[in-house]
């Protein structure tokens, strides 16, 4: 058994054999290596408020139901009966609360699945990670098992420390015409200076494939840019299908 203390930088989630679920924590140790860090025992659910018997039967039978529990609720100054509904999978959380919204109060459905094992277990920025070192399809240098304590997984909260990390932030260029990218502009901070990358350019195919060889030579902590969850990396992809780059 292991312990690493970790900044976190980001989470997931993906499916695994068994239909399981696989929390996947990111971040980078104190001396600067990569780590990622895997819980399976996290479920997905909600709650709702007052529920009558017919609506609880019907949910216990619903075959992408795992278990529905009888449970009070402390909302608007009450305690309140409610059921907690653990579903299957996260995707399935939508349409559960779209369907019960007609009829009953749902709480704990906007959250994201991944958001709500941070809230849940109360984690920081920081924390040890207990658990056993692994291997795995991963490019960390580190992939650990986090060990469950109490079904729960055995993570603890640190006071806030701070790595070097290596940040490259990147912006593209594409045409209004057609959508094909012109340019990738990127920049890389690291031990407290700033280096500016190198020009990138050619076909819409090589500048792709040029950018993709820069993350894996760079290997940075955190990629950034402007507004690229929702512009610039989906263009990516979608550009990098079109040119069959990569």
């Amino acid at each position: 058994m292991g312990q690493w203390n970790t900044r976190l930088l980001g989470i997931t989630y993906r499916r695994t054999e068994g239909d399981q679920l696989s929390i996947e924590l990111y971040g980078t140790l104190e001396d600067g290596r990569s780590i990622v860090a895997r819980y399976v025992g996290f479920e997905p659910y909600f709650h709702i408020l007052r529920p009558d018997v017919e609506t609880i039967e019907t949910l216990r039978k619903d075959p992408d139901v795992r278990r529905v529990e009888d449970i009070q609720l402390f909302h608007k100054g009450s305690l309140q009966p409610a059921a907690k509904v653990v579903v299957r999978f996260p995707w399935l959380v939508p349409d559960f609360r779209s369907r019960l919204r007609r009829n009953f109060e749902v709480l704990a459905a906007d959250i994201p699945f991944h958001h709500r094992f941070i809230y849940d277990h109360d984690l920081g920025a920081c924390v040890k990670i207990y658990g056993e070192e692994t291997t795995g399809d991963y490019v960390t240098d580190l992939i650990v098992d986090v060990e469950s304590k109490e079904n729960a997984p055995h993570i603890e909260t640190l006071e806030s420390f701070n790595p070097d990390l290596k940040v490259l932030s990147f912006d593209i260029e594409n045409s209004i015409n057609n959508g094909n990218i012109l340019t990738i502009c990127y920049v890389i901070r690291e031990n407290d200076s700033i280096r500016n990358g190198k020009p990138i350019y050619g076909t819409e195919q090589e500048i792709i494939d040029t950018f993709t060889k820069v993350i894996q030579d760079e290997d940075p902590d955190v990629i950034t840019g402007y507004n690229i969850d929702n512009y610039d990396i989906p263009t990516l992809l979608d550009r990098a299908k079109a040119s069959n780059a990569g």
